[in-house]
């Protein structure tokens, strides 16, 4: 039976340990222990990255800290540490005392899948697509340049340059020395801005953990994302060492929305809605699918009700798309309870549920010669952010099935979309999919159907809608306004060094 009681008694045993040596020593030896070279991602993971950072968390946020006249630990020392570490894993609460199994794997994707997953140029693509085309004196310019000092394009474009540093390589260390090349064109000033935007010294880090620290150690901080992510590289003199290599790429691949929504969460969301609902148009728009856009759906059936963002009209079917531009709060990624999820995700997913079956509703109302009245219908929930909730048949068994049956209920007179029709999916997900779509003969509903069949079955079905598409036989690559973005980016790079003195 889980306690937290338990676990904390077994946290303690672990401080214990740790406590009898430098801490200096031990978060070095860890540091190198992740990042010891790997014969191929299997093996980097079975070192339990995600374990060993929380372990240099507790170390930083420790009361003895620094510990400097301790013992200096040997490397099976600190092995034998974090074995401790591992085996507390034997005190969290097991897949059968979840509300559902599915919240379980929910928990262990949040912990792990950041560490799997390698660096993705799109994400930065991406990011400038976004971002870099607004006029100077718009909000999320100003509030990044006044946070960080720096354009976002400048920014991106320096983590280019950064990325060539640990990419395909064992590189663990970066001088300061690593962008003299391009001082022409990125002052060192500016350099020393980007640089202080994602490292810290250890006592900085220390200092940071401590105000955000409530000085518990609960079982959840196990499944959190770790505040490594915040500050990828730790600044020692005029170096800058890798807490883990994953982590350095997933900063940079949220860096601008993620500092935005730190500054001001609300402001930034209002202005961002709007931005990464042009940008779901534009991967749309690249499909070559037939679709319909709020305004033109809004002209159709009238304006009153709920709207939805995006409708696909293909073969004898709706795809409705609705973008939602929202993250997984901490608490919703770590919980093992369905009604926390229900609380967040109410205003997200289940609005796009409700929003969509309005739009049924006028459509079968309706006398348009545009939109056509269809009994077949899907819905896909376009996110920035993956929120591991699966498909709809998950999330309404799991999640949220007396409020689906609710809207169900409010609908009944018209066509619904069945659990098993709908998706929740990511816009890297949608990138991928309109690229298969823009080079492949199948219609977005029969990629739809084949994969919703494939979910019917427990030997084909899959964690999350990225799974389905990476095994789809398809020669399609990256979109080209992604790949056209990336090279006019590494253009940048390649100038900036060819022109210095």
């Amino acid at each position: 039976m889980f306690s937290e009681d338990t676990y904390y008694a077994a946290f303690k045993q672990v401080r214990n340990k740790f406590r009898k040596y430098s801490y200096h020593e031990l978060i070095g030896e860890s540091l190198g222990y992740i990042n010891a070279p790997a014969k191929d991602d299997i093996e980097s993971s079975k070192r339990h990255p995600w374990l060993v950072l929380m372990f240099v968390k507790w170390v930083l946020l420790d009361d003895s800290f620094p510990n400097k006249n301790a013992k200096l630990p040997t490397s099976s020392e600190v092995n034998a540490i974090l074995q401790l570490v591992y085996e507390l894993s034997e005190k969290l609460r097991m897949p059968n005392e979840y509300e559902h199994v599915n919240l379980f794997f929910r928990n262990i994707a949040f912990q792990q899948f950041i560490y799997q997953i390698d660096f993705y140029y799109a994400h930065l693509s991406r990011q400038s697509i976004l971002f870099s085309g607004l006029d100077k004196n718009h909000y999320i310019c100003k509030a990044f340049r006044e946070n960080t000092g720096l354009e976002i394009q400048e920014f991106l474009d320096l983590s280019l340059a950064t990325l060539t540093r640990f990419l395909n390589t064992n590189e663990v260390v970066m001088p300061d020395t690593w962008f003299s090349s391009v001082y022409n064109n990125y002052s060192p000033r500016k350099v020393a801005n980007f640089l202080s935007s994602i490292s810290k010294d250890i006592n900085q880090i220390r200092n940071d953990l401590k105000q955000k620290d409530n000085g518990r150690r609960l079982s959840t901080e196990h499944y959190e994302l770790t505040s490594f992510i915040e500050y990828p590289l730790i600044k020692v003199q005029n170096k800058y060492f890798l807490t883990h290599r994953k982590i350095l790429f997933r900063r940079f691949e949220y860096f601008v929305y993620d500092t935005l929504r730190e500054i001001d969460a609300a402001k930034f969301m209002d202005k961002f809605g709007g931005l990464f609902e042009r940008y779901v148009e534009k991967s749309i728009k690249y499909s070559e699918e037939r679709y319909f856009t709020e305004i033109e759906i809004k002209k159709e059936l009238g304006a009153i009700g709920n709207q939805i963002d995006f409708l696909i009209q293909g073969g004898d079917a709706n795809v409705f798309i609705d973008a939602k531009a929202v993250e997984m709060s901490s608490h919703g990624r770590t919980t093992h309870s369905s009604e926390i999820l229900q609380h967040a995700t109410k205003n997200s997913i289940l609005k796009a549920i409700k929003q969509s079956h309005d739009v049924i509703k006028k459509i079968s109302e309706s006398k348009s010669t545009k939109i056509q009245k269809s009994e077949n219908n899907y819905l896909l929930v376009v996110t920035y952010k993956e929120l591991h909730l699966g498909n709809g048949t998950t999330y309404y068994e799991v999640i949220n099935k007396d409020k689906i049956d609710d809207i169900y209920d409010e609908y009944k007179e018209y066509p619904c979309i069945p659990p098993e029709n709908m998706y929740f999916i990511t816009i890297d997900d949608l990138d991928i999919l309109t690229s298969i779509l823009k080079e492949e003969s199948d219609s977005l509903l029969e990629i739809l159907d084949k994969i919703k069949e494939k979910d019917k079955r427990p030997e084909s079905r899959k964690f999350d809608f990225r799974l389905h598409l990476v095994n789809l036989d398809t020669k399609a690559q990256t979109s080209n306004y992604l790949v056209n973005e990336k090279d006019i980016m590494f253009d940048r790079i390649i100038n900036a060094v060819n022109s210095r003195d």
